[in-house]
């Protein structure tokens, strides 16, 4: 019976204990694990510059009578540190002899990006930055391969001295403008990462490349970093609003698939609160950048404002620059500019909406100049009176950001990454993103007051002035990128300790089974001994010289420990 018990209870435990998470199994953790973590935390604290760890002095050593913290302290500290906005990045020390024990991480040397859509022909905001890296990259010497979709005419083969690897895409049916691809079935980003063998995988998200992606970094163990750049939800609501649940749906993409980076990035505060709220782990934001030569209140032109307002440089100019999409928004300008008659409306860029919104504001004071690219862009940004922006999916709006450093106060949606941007009633103001009311009024506020409209754009102006590509780019290269290698490290480390720490859970439970089936088949009640005949009886030792029940169980007992 003691045997079948101890075998059911081995049946029923070990399941339970492949299958909870590593919280409820830390209890199989040996002692000489915690101690040796211990160590490697003082040595990090030895090789981590002074003032990273306040509580210990970068001297500390483990001398005679010093007491190890408690499991918990350990755990606690390093979780800290992991958490921290600054960690240390190693500088002398080797790439190759970088333990995946170690704190301090090397940047990468070699990273593959995985784009979509393009960055270098199409139209969007996101474009900016992923520019902005490989000129970094360049200037750090790394080494660095795009793959990307582009099926336009005459796709770039490379940009700024990387090569660029164009896969094949497709169009979908209700968003044609915007080519996706899932890298089959050329595998042309497999081949790349296998050749490369990178230090860290990039990809933006969300889309189906970057689906492919990580099935890619699992299978080649690469440290992955997801962006996100378009709100999925609000892209949803706005394109397939009438599929039932299309939202939460969204949202549980989102969950599964962000959960499975090693480090997820974005644009604003307020898009990592929302993703962090609805169970996005590991979320951290990429740094804002402008730059503010190519924007400036001194590309202010005569010409493109004369250009902007249709021949009457003199009226009151509204500015719109940008993608033309239906989540921009665009259709409530039509309003306002019905409320304020005397101003002009200009719609600087292209997009899926375009011809929409043409025949939508025919016969209104609106001017659509299509897609401008430099001097003339900047000059645009510059010649007018107030930048409004009414879209409600922009996860930063780099667009807003450039106004602002040409000097040209904002009206802007309180939604997405905007409210980030905008000081209210300092350097633009936030209005809710469907009341028209509230534009009206304040479109007319900063019309009639000359002095608080340029009062507001001078403010606009030193706030870019604080935000640099330089300092958001190093911030991304020298510490959030080094963060994901430790969290793939600590991820990978992981792992192999839950199936260690199981795999002796197992073989706990195959020894204590099979000392109990020793006992029970040598326990003296095993098998019935035969009966003794006449003859054997009269030979055999008397009882007493006999081993006891008693006796013959101590003796198994010990042999058993």
């Amino acid at each position: 019976r003691m045997v079948l018990r101890w075998r059911l209870l081995a049946f029923i435990c070990l399941p339970v204990v492949f299958c909870a998470p590593r919280r409820h199994t830390s209890f199989i953790r040996p002692a000489p694990r915690l101690a040796s973590r211990w160590m490697r935390q003082q040595s990090a604290r030895r090789a981590a510059p002074d003032g990273l760890f306040p509580e210990v002095s970068s001297t500390t050593t483990l001398g005679t009578g010093a007491s190890a913290p408690s499991a918990e302290e350990i755990l606690d500290s390093t979780d800290a540190l992991l958490d921290s906005s600054v960690l240390p990045v190693s500088s002398p020390t080797p790439r190759d002899v970088l333990s995946p024990d170690t704190i301090t991480i090397a940047p990468p040397k070699k990273i593959a990006l995985l784009v979509e859509p393009t960055p270098f022909t199409y139209i969007s905001g996101y474009a900016n930055r992923f520019k902005e890296l490989l000129k970094h990259c360049r200037r750090q010497k790394d080494t660095v391969e795009i793959v990307t979709p582009d099926d336009s005419t005459n796709p770039p083969k490379e940009a700024y001295g990387f090569r660029i690897h164009n896969t094949w895409s497709f169009r979908l049916p209700f968003y044609k403008s915007l080519a996706l691809s899932t890298d089959f079935p050329d595998f042309k980003g497999l081949r790349v990462l296998k050749r490369l063998k990178p230090d860290l995988l990039h990809v933006s998200t969300p889309g189906f490349l970057a689906m492919t992606a990580c099935l890619y970094a699992r299978l080649l163990k690469i440290p992955l970093v997801m962006s996100y750049h378009t709100h999925l939800p609000v892209y949803a609501a706005k394109y397939l609003g009438w599929l039932p649940g299309i939202v939460w749906l969204s949202w549980l993409a989102l969950r599964l698939f962000h959960n499975l980076a090693d480090l997820t990035l974005v644009t604003s505060p307020q898009i990592k609160s929302e993703l962090e709220s609805h169970g996005i782990q590991k979320v951290d934001v990429w740094q804002k950048g402008i730059d503010t030569e190519t924007f400036n209140p001194t590309k202010r032109s005569a010409a493109m404002r004369s250009r902007l307002s249709d021949g009457h440089p003199d009226d009151p100019l509204l500015v719109y620059i940008g993608r033309l999409g239906a989540e921009k928004n665009l259709h409530l300008l039509r309003d306002v500019l019905e409320r304020v008659p005397e101003a002009r409306l200009a719609f600087v860029g292209a997009g899926p909406c375009e011809d929409e919104l043409r025949e939508y504001f025919n016969g209104t004071k609106t001017v659509f100049t299509g897609f401008m690219t430099g001097e003339a862009l900047s000059e645009a940004f510059a010649s007018g009176d107030i930048f409004v922006m009414p879209s409600e999916s922009e996860t930063l709006g780099f667009v807003v950001l450039e106004s602002m450093a040409s000097g040209v106060p904002v009206i802007g949606a309180r939604a997405g990454g905007i409210p980030n941007l905008i000081r209210h009633g300092e350097t633009g103001f936030l209005v809710q993103s469907d009341d028209v009311q509230q534009y009206v009024d304040r479109v007319r506020e900063l019309l009639s007051d000359d002095a608080l409209r340029r009062r507001m754009g001078e403010a606009a102006r030193r706030e870019a002035e604080q935000w640099s590509w330089e300092a958001s780019m190093a911030k991304l290269r020298n510490i959030q990128y080094p963060r994901a290698i430790l969290n793939f490290r600590r991820r990978m480390r992981g792992g192999f300790a839950r199936l260690r720490s199981r795999l002796r859970l197992i073989r706990i439970f195959a020894v204590a089974s099979a000392v109990w089936a020793l006992r029970w088949l040598t326990s003296p009640f095993a098998l019935p001994a035969p009966p003794l005949t006449p003859a054997a009886a009269a030979t055999s030792p008397s009882s007493s010289d006999q081993p006891t029940q008693r006796e013959r169980r101590d003796v198994v007992a010990f042999w058993t420990v």
